[in-house]
């Protein structure tokens, strides 16, 4: 399953583009167009998975913004803690969750 979503996000983000360029002859403006609707829509019909995908692949912006806005050149690394954090409560509410639902 982690495969085809792999695949499938590769797909729309990176080889998209070029299909509609070069083999569809698309402008690049409207070959971007494209790809922006699918991938809206994958992240539509694929939800959590593909939202952390989203969050996770702006890393580089996101850390990059991160070190202008406060200068601190250690930023990747609150970011990378920021995310480990996030996946650890989602991880601890899972289990919670399990457990209640094998006690009832």
């Amino acid at each position: 399953m982690v495969l085809m979503t792999g695949v499938s996000f590769y797909t729309i983000t990176a080889y998209t583009p070029t299909f509609g360029k070069e083999i569809l002859m698309l402008t690049q403006n409207d070959a971007l167009l494209v790809t922006l609707c699918v991938g809206l829509s994958n992240l539509f019909w694929l939800l959590a998975y593909s939202l952390a995908t989203t969050i996770g692949g702006s890393t580089p912006a996101i850390v990059t913004f991160l070190i202008h806005a406060t200068g601190n050149r250690a930023m990747p690394g609150a970011w990378l803690s920021v995310a480990a954090t996030i996946a650890l409560l989602a991880t601890l509410i899972r289990a919670d969750q399990e457990r209640a639902a094998r006690g009832a």
